[in-house]
């Protein structure tokens, strides 16, 4: 007879009324660390995220990661009892994007993590929804980072016009192509007119009202 993987790991973590097949309880931190560390031994990501070898590559930022989370899990219930949008600005003072533009390294594991994300889609996007994009003649990827989706997007459609619109740290330097550019601005301001614009995984982000704003914007510039 197999043995229940089922029940040890329960045995290892502790049962809950709120598990998966696991056992894991999602609500419950201990649990959730431990859940976190099986997944790095399956998936083999215990080491340095800067190690040379991980360039140019899909590898998960491990070791950031669990930097980041072991950081803000005290947080959380402080967050709960003031009026900070996020437990990151209760942690540091000032919202994720600011804390960012001021560490360079943070920057590049945020951005380098949304072109990992942007990788496994793009191709999708492109295979099953060509009908989208024939008949542009410019699109404008809003909060599209390092410009990973928007460089799929101009090489398959050479007729499309492609901006990449982020945050000025976050596109100064990179380096266009015939039809592709970076613009670096805010969202909430203004963005760049277009036939299309793209918001891939941004609203997320943003509370309600906030998004309200966006899609205002996107209407006033399409």
């Amino acid at each position: 007879m197999a043995p229940n993987t089922s029940t040890s790991v329960e045995n290892n973590i502790g049962p809950s009324s709120s598990t998966n097949m696991l056992g894991v309880d999602y609500y419950n931190y201990q649990d959730f660390e431990v859940m976190n560390d099986m997944i790095s031994d399956v998936v083999g990501v215990n080491l340095s995220f800067n190690e040379d070898q991980y360039d140019d590559t899909d590898g998960l930022p491990n070791e950031e990661a669990h930097r980041f989370y072991s950081l803000l899990k005290e947080t959380h219930k402080l967050w709960l009892t003031n009026d900070n949008q996020t437990a990151f600005e209760t942690t540091h003072g000032m919202l994720f994007w600011d804390y960012a533009e001021r560490e360079s390294k943070i920057n590049n594991l945020f951005n380098d993590a949304m072109a990992s994300d942007a990788r496994l889609v793009s191709s999708v996007v492109i295979e099953k929804c060509k009908e989208v994009f024939n008949g542009l003649e410019s699109l404008v990827d809003v909060g599209g980072g390092t410009g990973t989706m928007a460089k799929a997007l101009a090489k398959s459609f050479p007729q499309l016009e492609c901006t990449v619109f982020d945050l000025p740290h976050v596109v100064v330097g990179l380096q266009g192509t015939d039809n592709l550019k970076y613009v670096g601005g805010d969202m909430f301001k203004e963005i760049p007119p277009a036939d299309a614009i793209l918001l891939k995984w941004i609203l997320h982000d943003w509370n309600d009202e906030e998004c309200v704003k966006i899609f205002k914007n996107v209407r006033n510039h399409l």
